[in-house]
């Protein structure tokens, strides 16, 4: 029976309890707590319950059916039934055992009903049954999770006199409450309450810390943790590195960010996509796109790809400083090894070719980002225009424009222009008049509706 269940062969299992029956050869209780624990672990609750009247005729259930049960309900959310089992135990003459409350205030918590939760902890103290610590961590998580790690500090606080030592895991609870809610002073001094009852700080309890000190602005406490955190012998992850950089690029301090993405390397912490990411999106902002693009190309020489916002950034980082043929190899490595291009990735690098006067290669790209049925806002498309007018391509220049309203762009008072400015210089003074009245139609439109 206990193999059929592990294994999830509950059909066989009942096959096998049928076959005893038959036989009169009686299950006993421990039978059919095995088949029920595998009812619950496979979701099967539902079963549960068919399974109880035929067991109550055989044998009476112990606390270990009524606490399996009671578990299998509250993982399926059905916490008011298993308050109804739990009642029913008692009114059986089954006490609950502390898995028993464990299991009824893990299902109180899950389900964000704090107060039935805390309720239920007293009648367990007040029946002599102590809480053990999955008691305590539960309600802890609980309360924390629902941002009230004021009253999770109140149960952390009651642990001793019910001879239970709180681990790592429970102070961590209740430092990453405080951290979420950026309440960086409270989760410092629980930090320090914890060293004092000789009960050790991990890198997740460091890393919390140093996470909320640079949101804060506080990035001198936070390096003075890492700080800590090495005399500790409490070594600094990846995760701590990138919690400091995304701190000193947010704050502007690029040259502390530099030295600190060098420093990963030489602690044999290799940055990982988040480190370069944080570094090429800060090189982007304050307009040093060779670095970025060095460190981009540095990036993909590792195997590792940036995501598509921060290449489009860096895009239009390096168009803006006309560096557009690097542009152009950071859009191809993006065809080649990813992320997707967008439309922002192709509308960059199409301005950036207007920029410096590559407007067949503007065209060509145009003409790639249509064919994906990626609609050019109105900016580039005048950009595109301008540029081959200026090119003396006008029919080409006419063919784009004629394609707008297809491509689902509508020409505003500037494409107009451009157009009525090209067929001028080139005498097509018919033509000229014929988008005149385009252009004066349009602004009547536009003051109408204003």
């Amino acid at each position: 029976m206990n193999g059929l269940c592990k294994e999830g062969k509950l059909f066989e299992a009942y096959n096998l309890l049928d076959g005893m029956l038959n036989k009169g050869c009686l299950p006993n209780v421990s039978t059919y707590t095995t088949l029920i624990c595998g009812l619950c672990k496979h979701g099967m609750v539902h079963k549960i319950f068919e399974l109880w009247e035929e067991m109550s005729k055989i044998c009476i259930p112990d606390v270990t059916i009524y606490t399996s049960v009671i578990d299998g309900l509250c993982k399926q959310g059905r916490v008011f039934e298993a308050e109804h089992v739990f009642h029913k135990a008692l009114e059986k003459g089954c006490p609950p055992n502390v898995y028993t409350y464990n299991a009824l205030i893990s299902g109180f918590c899950k389900m964000g009903i704090l107060e039935k939760a805390s309720t239920l902890f007293d009648t367990m103290e007040a029946k002599g049954d102590c809480p053990d610590l999955c008691t305590y961590n539960t309600l802890i998580s609980g309360f924390s999770k629902a941002g009230r790690p004021h009253d999770a500090l109140k149960f952390l606080q009651s642990m001793p006199q019910n001879n239970c030592k709180p681990d790592v895991s429970t102070y961590n609870i209740i430092v990453s409450s405080f951290c979420r809610l950026l309440k960086a002073d409270e989760a410092y001094d629980l930090k320090n309450s914890m060293q004092a009852l000789n009960c050790s700080p991990d890198t997740f309890t460091y890393n919390m810390l140093i996470n909320v000190l640079c949101k804060v602005g506080r990035l001198e406490e936070a390096t003075s943790i890492i700080e800590e955190m090495l005399l500790e012998g409490c070594f600094p992850t990846v995760v701590t590195y990138n919690t400091m950089l995304s701190g000193y690029c947010q704050k502007g301090a690029i040259q502390e960010a530099s030295l600190l993405f060098l420093q990963m390397g030489c602690r044999g912490i290799g940055p990982d996509d988040v480190a370069y990411t944080c570094m090429i999106v800060a090189f982007c902002r304050i307009g040093n796109a060779e670095k970025a693009y060095k460190l981009f190309i540095e990036m993909y020489n590792e195997g590792m790809i940036l995501d598509v916002v921060s290449c489009n950034r860096l895009l239009q980082s390096l168009c803006d400083i006309s560096r557009v043929l690097k542009a152009n190899r950071v859009f191809k490595l993006m065809e080649l090894k990813g992320p997707s291009l967008n439309k922002d990735s192709f509308e960059a690098v199409i301005n950036g070719f207007c920029k410096i006067q590559r407007i067949i290669k503007a065209f060509l790209l145009f003409d790639q980002m249509v064919f994906k049925r990626w609609v050019p806002s109105i900016q580039t498309c005048n950009l595109l225009i301008l540029g081959l007018c200026r090119l003396d391509r006008l029919t080409l220049a006419l063919k784009v424009f004629e394609r707008l309203p297809i491509i689902g762009v509508d020409c505003n008072e500037e494409t107009l222009n451009i157009i009525i400015n090209a067929l001028r210089k080139v005498g097509r003074i018919k033509e000229c008049e014929q988008y005149l009245g385009k252009l004066i139609q349009l602004a009547s439109d536009a003051s109408w509706v204003r």
